[in-house]
């Protein structure tokens, strides 16, 4: 049984956290190619191709080794899962050669997302994410091929607000895995765990595997399909972290609004272990080791 983890600091140095709130993410200025999803995928998930991996909390750090390379301490408070150790100095391999919190231990990927500020300042984290691993919406799922090795990928906007939103098919809230989603966090203390899920995009441009100071090297698909600018289809990320159920009223985010919730990812898979996953469940539209048979 896992235990939750809920971290209390003084409010002097939550409202620091909240202060180092980072700029757009990942060229929000590019027109080329779709910036969420068509629809959620929600509800039962049995006949869907995907695989699943839980992964518990390794540590909470200051750093972002996407967005603040090699800069310790820059970033707002993240919660970091996967790999063990990851910090803004890591390299690629260091993360294929660490320990990693898991339960699928060739997966040493870093996933990292902000932690919840309560009212009162307390910092709260999750003790458990699950990352969903499957084809985006109406896309044919033979066509997907495993992220490439060292893809760095941020989803989701730190500067949404709740006078510009970002859309519930990228970031939402949820009771467990339950399939109403919201844009704010709902009240759950009766129901279940509080769920932040963000999903990640499927199209990648062939040659880049990390963000580009203009412009996306991922984008999301349309209606099924990749643009002809990011032809390659990859296997779709959706992350779900699961916090401890909080009183929703005044909570905000390590990196500002509770509105601008995002999320990390950095493929550091063993990679021919993501290939031969991505061809034997999502390729042969297979549901394999689902976790509550649901989506984030």
């Amino acid at each position: 049984m896992r235990a939750w983890v809920a971290v209390a600091v003084t409010a002097a140095v939550a409202s620091a956290a909240i202060a180092t709130a980072t700029v757009l993410l990942d060229g929000d200025t590019d027109p080329v190619g779709a910036t969420a999803p068509d629809r959620i995928i929600a509800g039962p998930q049995g006949g869907r191709g995907q695989f699943v991996v839980e992964c518990e909390l390794s540590h909470i750090e200051a750093d972002d080794p996407i967005l603040h390379p090699g800069m310790a301490g820059h970033s707002h408070l993240h919660q970091f899962f996967g790999a063990v150790g990851v910090t803004a100095s890591s390299r690629l391999s260091e993360l294929l050669a660490a320990e990693t919190t898991c339960d699928q231990k060739l997966d040493t990927a870093s996933y990292w997302a902000p932690l919840l500020v309560t009212a009162n300042g307390d910092v709260v984290s999750a003790a458990r994410m699950v990352a969903y691993y499957r084809a985006g919406p109406g896309v044919d799922p033979e066509r997907v091929v495993a992220p490439p090795a060292g893809l760095q990928v941020v989803a989701g906007r730190a500067d949404a607000t709740i006078d510009d939103p970002q859309p519930q098919t990228v970031v939402s809230w949820s009771c467990g895995d339950g399939a109403a989603r919201q844009v704010h966090p709902p009240d759950c203390r009766d129901i279940g765990d509080l769920r932040l899920s963000v999903v990640f995009p499927d199209c990648w441009d062939g040659l880049n595997v990390v963000p580009l100071p203009i412009g996306r090297h991922v984008v999301y698909s349309t209606a099924g399909e990749c643009p002809a600018s990011h032809p390659v289809y990859i296997t779709q990320v959706a992350l779900a972290f699961d916090h401890p159920a909080v009183d929703p009223e005044g909570l905000a985010l390590s990196s500002g609004s509770i509105f601008g919730g995002h999320a990390d990812f950095w493929n550091a898979w063993d990679q021919q272990k993501l290939e031969r996953e991505t061809r034997q469940c999502i390729n042969r539209n297979l549901a394999c080791r689902l976790a509550g048979a649901r989506a984030p």
